[in-house]
């Protein structure tokens, strides 16, 4: 698992961690350790599943941990979405990332199903490029490089005239 802390003072930290289940805080116990004021001893666990999913519990902490600004339920286990807003004590954004980045790709493949419209369209060879290791180990993942604004843009003007000629004709 991969943390990304963006805090005010210290700029931006970054912890790998061979676990599926960590523990945040100022202890020497803890599985990632933030120095920071505004961090208790035992703030919180995260949980990264084997289905990709993010379970966080807030352990009792002073300074409680945000999901998308709203401040979750101290010893109760939350669901975790990677898009979301995430704020632990005083660091006002956290961004993690499975060491396969499952929920990640989740998200990237979900956006881009929303406006890929260029699959159809052969690509190039130089237009793709390498973002990583797949979930499988050992196979590499290639991805697409997103569409001009410009051709979305023609795109959606085409649907909108066919769309209007259809209606008109009937």
């Amino acid at each position: 698992m991969k943390l990304i802390f963006h805090t005010m003072n210290d700029g931006v930290q970054e912890f790998e961690v061979d676990k599926n289940t960590v523990i945040i805080g100022r202890g020497s116990n803890c599985d990632v350790i933030l120095k920071i004021e505004g961090i208790s001893r035992q703030h919180c666990q995260i949980e990264a599943t084997p289905r990709g999913e993010f379970i966080i519990t807030d352990l009792g902490s002073t300074n409680g941990v945000l999901i998308d600004n709203q401040r979750i339920t101290a010893n109760e286990p939350t669901k975790y979405s990677a898009y979301l807003p995430l704020a632990i004590g005083s660091v006002p954004h956290v961004t993690i990332e499975t060491a396969n980045a499952v929920q990640e790709e989740r998200v990237i493949s979900q956006s881009k199903k929303a406006i890929s419209l260029e699959l159809d369209v052969p690509t190039k060879k130089k237009n793709s490029r390498l973002t990583g290791k797949s979930p499988l180990k050992g196979l590499v993942k290639i991805e697409k490089q997103k569409t001009p604004p410009t051709t979305l843009i023609i795109i959606a003007l085409l649907a909108v005239i066919g769309f209007s000629y259809f209606f008109f004709q009937s």
